[in-house]
């Protein structure tokens, strides 16, 4: 199995089950999502995951003179993290999501990118979506609270949404077994 139909199965599942989730149970899922950009537990955790992840690329990366750097950079960072959760923690959860969306969409596009089907750049266009976002978010966390508030604003909205969602979970589905 190729890794841009893992990438497909993977996200469509996930797209499937978390817009089900949401459609089935609207009162669980808006109460999470509402608590979502100012969870700290949540931020704490894809902080972790996302420092560490930031650590990993950086000492993947040629730096040129700047290779000398790597050594101090990663041994600051668990203070890098402590600093993070403890004196930056306004938007702890939108910030720590946002990071994570960025991050993820590098393997993402990386995994598409010498591919010859045209249907992966919808995949593609997908981790720009995310790098996007997740700029926005990082750097207006509250952008997330008030998209999240327009998505929950009406009962037939967040079911359209949830639809949408599992409607592009399926689409990324059938691209996995069907085109990759």
């Amino acid at each position: 199995m190729n890794a841009l139909k893992m990438v497909a199965l993977g996200l469509g599942g996930i797209g499937v089950v978390g817009g089900a989730w949401a459609l089935r149970f609207p009162k669980e899922a808006q109460d999470f999502l509402r608590k979502l950009p100012r969870n700290e537990m949540v931020g704490r955790v894809l902080m972790l995951v996302d420092v560490a992840w930031s650590i990993w690329l950086f000492n993947k990366m040629d730096l040129g003179g700047w290779n000398w750097a790597k050594q101090p950079v990663t041994v600051l960072s668990p203070f890098i993290y402590l600093y993070i959760i403890f004196l930056v923690n306004n938007y702890l959860g939108a910030r720590s999501l946002a990071l994570f969306m960025i991050l993820l969409a590098k393997p993402v596009v990386n995994i598409c990118f010498l591919r010859d089907e045209p249907s992966r750049l919808v995949i593609t266009t997908l981790a720009y979506v995310w790098v996007v976002a997740g700029i926005c978010i990082f750097s207006v966390p509250h952008w997330l609270r008030d998209w999240i508030g327009y998505w929950e604003a009406s009962a037939t909205r967040w079911a359209w949404g949830c639809r949408a969602k599992v409607a592009f979970g399926c689409l990324l589905i059938a691209l996995g077994i069907f085109a990759y």
